[in-house]
């Protein structure tokens, strides 16, 4: 979100200024996932982009599977970017051992991806 501005003079004293504001197109910095469980329920994973532009678009899967998420308000940040958000809720049994889940920020407008995976170590049933 820069601006960028230029002057110029000619021998006849003309005076032109001209100014640009450059928008930097950058996929997510970083993604991260956040697991969360207590004994007997759920696995809940949040997902979460860091700053990106143009906004990243989160998907999970659960090796060849996709997996359907929930998506949080999209949050803005430093550099004209934006930081989304991902919360998916996954009831284990002991087949998902050592299986990963895995999140993308995905840039439609950018054809490239940013991904992490949470690998699941299950070993009981409750």
């Amino acid at each position: 979100m820069a601006t960028y501005c230029g002057n110029a003079t000619n021998k006849a004293k003309m005076v032109l200024n001209a100014s640009v504001k450059l928008m930097v197109q950058f996929l997510a910095v970083s993604v991260t996932i956040i697991a969360k469980m207590r004994r007997g329920q759920n696995l809940s994973l949040d997902c979460l982009s860091g700053n990106s532009n143009p906004q990243a678009n989160i998907s999970w899967s659960l090796g060849p599977t996709s997996l359907k998420g929930v998506g949080q308000a999209p949050r803005n940040t430093t550099f004209g970017g934006v930081s989304v958000r991902s919360t998916l809720s996954l009831p284990l049994s002991s087949q998902h051992h050592g299986q990963r889940i895995t999140c993308q920020a995905y840039s439609s407008l950018l054809s490239e991806g940013v991904n992490t995976f949470y690998k699941l170590n299950v070993l009981c049933e409750w």
